[in-house]
């Protein structure tokens, strides 16, 4: 029978003991709870209007005598005749950039295809459309960049066709 109490005895110690934790962490929870309360109510929140604005990075401009590179990023192609074309490149900031896209020898003639200077981030873009009596094959798009000493070329491949897959 002792080993009966015994237990009894401990199942009534655990029990206490669990009580005694839950009220300790209740009452800690709402005690905390509390300052945390008085101490959101005393903190004085920042103007945002006042506030300083974050400083970007300031693009330098690159040496005239660094090396011109020039590469594709997005051309599309392959492409229907009397549709959409654009190619953008990525070179030096603020490089001197011209396109000629010619199609059988014959360089293409369309507004957007004209001289652009690179952004600060040395992307240029230009945007076309492809005539749509242009012969089906593919035709180069030429691409020059240059500083002041410094110049730099790509050529590109422009697929001229009847079908165009979709992706």
């Amino acid at each position: 029978m002792s080993f009966v109490k015994t237990i009894k005895s401990a199942i009534k110690s655990s029990l206490i003991l669990l009580m005694v934790i839950v009220a300790a962490a209740s009452a800690y929870t709402w005690y905390t709870g509390r300052n945390i309360a008085k101490d959101l109510n005393s903190v004085a929140i920042a103007d945002p209007v006042a506030a300083r604005p974050i400083s970007m990075a300031k693009h330098v401009r690159t040496s005239p005598d660094a090396p011109v590179g020039v590469s594709i990023q997005v051309l599309t192609s392959p492409i229907m005749p009397g549709d959409q074309a654009s190619v953008t490149i990525k070179t030096n900031p603020y490089a001197n950039c011209n396109i000629l896209v010619t199609y059988n020898k014959i360089a293409a003639v369309d507004g957007g295809l004209v001289a652009q200077e690179a952004d600060d981030y040395g992307v240029a873009s230009w945007s076309w459309t492809v005539g749509s009596n242009t012969p089906l094959g593919k035709w180069p798009v030429k691409i020059t960049c240059a500083t002041a000493v410094k110049s730099g070329m790509v050529i590109g491949g422009l697929v001229v066709s009847n079908q165009v897959e979709e992706p």
